[in-house]
Order: structure tokens, then sequence, then C-alpha cells
């Protein structure tokens, strides 16, 4: 018993060392293993998003006119000192209209002014004399009684006294001054009240800078109005 427990002994310790000095098959893709994927499979996908960086490595961010914008950014290096810039160094233009309703009433068919109303156009002309670089235009305008040629006319010459006691009285140059009647072409609201009428029946003033006045004809200037993308024109006579 002993001599065949023996003999299998021997023989399962023979067969154990044939099979550990057997080499193993030869197999390429074990090359890649343990350092990703193996080569036939190791791709480099498209990138699917844009990598140029938004910023260049070496920006210039000195200031070579000294107007507080770094030249990377600055488009107008040309410019007169001491102006304000926007963000890309370019002066700054100032291309707004201050709009102003001018309480002065008159009486029905009449271009007199009232002294009552002195006081509202002597802050109009404040206004303006604090911003000489602007122009004043004058409208005037009335509402649907009578004919449209009767209130044209009527409203122009309400304007024209407006701006007379505007030089007259407070200093204002007649050359920065422009009047234009409108009638009842512009009403604010309904002529089909008197209330209605009495809005309608109003003097309005623009401070407008003179980058604002488009063309000229004789003596009828078209002026823009407004920001884009809502713009008016309009034709004022020159004073």
């Amino acid at each position: 018993m002993k001599t065949t427990l023996l003999v299998s002994a021997l023989i399962s310790s023979s067969i154990l060392l044939s099979a550990c000095g057997t080499p193993a098959p030869k197999d390429d893709r074990l090359d890649g293993f343990g350092q990703g994927l193996p080569p036939q499979h190791n791709e480099q996908p498209e990138p699917q998003y844009d990598t140029t960086p938004l910023l260049k490595e070496k920006a210039d961010l000195s200031d070579t006119d000294s107007d507080g914008v770094i030249n990377e950014r600055d488009q107008c290096h040309e410019h007169s000192a001491n102006v304000t810039v926007d963000n890309q160094g370019c002066e700054q233009s100032l291309s707004f209209v201050q709009t102003i309703d001018l309480d002065v009433q008159f009486q029905s068919g009449s271009a007199l002014i009232d002294k009552q109303y002195m006081p509202n156009i002597k802050r109009l002309a404040d206004a303006h004399l604090k911003q000489p670089e602007f122009a004043l235009l004058i409208e005037g305008h009335t509402d649907n009684s009578g004919s449209r040629s009767e209130n044209m006319a009527l409203s122009k010459a309400r304007a024209d006294a407006v701006a007379s006691v505007l030089v007259d009285e407070y200093g204002v140059q007649a050359s920065d001054i422009y009047t234009a009647g409108f009638g009842p072409d512009e009403p604010i609201a309904s002529n089909g009240t008197k209330a209605g009428k009495q809005k309608n029946r109003r003097m309005v003033a623009h401070l407008v800078l003179r980058d604002r006045f488009l063309s000229k004809h004789y003596d009828l200037w078209t002026v823009e109005l407004g920001v884009p993308p809502i713009t008016k024109q309009k034709l004022f006579s020159a004073n």
C-alpha cells in the first residue's frame, strides 16, 4: 500500500515539473498589456472642440498713448490728450439727444408768450449754456382745430417766439437755435376731447450734438433724433 502511494506521488510531481517547464505560447498582444490598449487600438481621437486659446500667451499690456487702455485692446492710438475714451481706446462721442417738454402755453391763435412762462424758458437756456456743444432745437405743435396750413404756420411762429426769448432775454446764441413747426401732424393724445387737444398744443425742445445734423438745404437742416434703430428725421430752419 505504501509502495503504491509513493509511486503515485512521484508521478504527480513529475507531471507538475514537466508543466512548469513548458514555455507559454507567443502572443503579440501581450506586449501592450500594462501600457494601456494594444498598439492596434491605441488611436488618437479627433478633438471635438476648438482648442485655440482665447487670449494670446504674450499680450501687449503696455499703454503707449497713456489713455488707460492697453495696446492689445487699443484700436485708436491717435486722439487728443485728456479725452474720455471707450473700452477700445477711441474717443467717446456723446451721440445722445436730450428731449425736454417745454411748458409754454399760448392763447388760441396767438404766438405771444405770457410772462408766467419765462422761468420755464430760462431753465431751458441754462441747460443749453451748461452744454454749449449742443444745438438747441425748438418744436411747436398744435391740435387739429382749424386748417392744417394755418396750424403749421402758427406752430412755427410759436417756436420762433421761444427762440427770440432765448436770444434776447437769456443770452443764447441765435446760431445755436433751430426751429420747426409741425402743426397737428404729431399728436400725443386724442383730438376728440378738450383734454386731448390741450396736450397736443405743446412745445418740445431738444439738445442735440451737431453730428446729428445730416444735411442742409438752403436754411433747412435735416436732423436725426432718437437712437437707432428708432430714428426720426425732421426739418428745422436755422435762425
